[in-house]
């Protein structure tokens, strides 16, 4: 067989051709695969772009936080009371401390029936009658320290370990001594009677009943009960005088 080359006509001839094809309108087959192509295209995954920075934005940042405020504690404010009112209460408070104030001192006082035991009714310049409860050696071993004199009489210390510069008799030295009614007094003259002198006097303890006049007090005296024994400082005021008078109870 022999290749014969084709003609400038069979060209121009399937030239046409072509040109007819495409310009005529698809169909349908060729719709479908268009249509095809697109879903493949639109299933194949898209390339990841990389991240980008995140940018903040004015409702992202958190808006600052309110100042605390202080808590105010509101109170109600009473009113002052009236003048009048105010005066009636310090009135009545006062009236009320000197009545307790009062109480207080008659229930401390010699007079009050709940004062302290022991305690003398007695005052000064006066004379009251006393019953002594005396030991036979009580005139060696009783003495008394105070640099107070009181109508010639004192005490022959003036301190627990300095005597009195002058010289003192029975009569003019002080010396303590309580009643049976444990009443504590300082009184001189005690042993100046006949009928308690050394060798006559009652081998054990006896009472002395005697008039004893009230010259003044002292305060707070050193006594002491024996000549070995220790001198104890004593709380409050007693009494001061001399006896007359006395007579040993039997």
């Amino acid at each position: 067989m022999v290749w014969s080359a084709p003609t400038m006509a069979e060209e121009t001839d399937k030239t046409g051709r072509d040109d007819d094809r495409a310009s005529e309108p698809p169909t349908d087959d060729a719709n479908a695969r268009d249509e095809d192509d697109a879903t493949d295209e639109a299933d194949e995954p898209e390339a990841k772009e990389p991240p980008k920075k995140a940018t903040k934005r004015a409702a992202d940042v958190a808006a600052p936080a309110p100042e605390a405020r202080s808590a105010v504690t509101v109170r109600a404010v009473t009113p002052p009371p009236p003048a009048a009112s105010l005066g009636k209460s310090v009135t009545a408070f006062l009236f009320v401390m000197f009545l307790l104030m009062g109480g207080f001192w008659f229930l401390g006082t010699a007079e009050s029936p709940f004062g302290k035991p022991g305690q003398p009714k007695w005052k000064v310049g006066k004379t009251e009658t006393i019953t002594l409860t005396l030991d036979p050696k009580d005139d060696d071993n009783l003495a008394c320290a105070s640099e107070t004199a009181i109508a010639g009489k004192r005490c022959e210390f003036k301190s627990k370990t300095e005597k009195t510069a002058e010289k003192l008799d029975d009569s003019t030295m002080l010396k303590p001594y309580k009643t049976t009614a444990d009443e504590p007094l300082l009184a001189a003259g005690v042993w100046s009677a006949p009928e308690i002198a050394k060798g006559k006097r009652p081998n054990g303890r006896f009472n002395y009943k005697c008039q004893f006049k009230v010259e003044g007090k002292i305060t707070r005296p050193l006594v002491r009960w024996n000549v070995a024994g220790q001198w104890g400082e004593q709380e409050g005021d007693w009494f001061v005088g001399s006896v007359s008078n006395c007579t040993v109870e039997k």
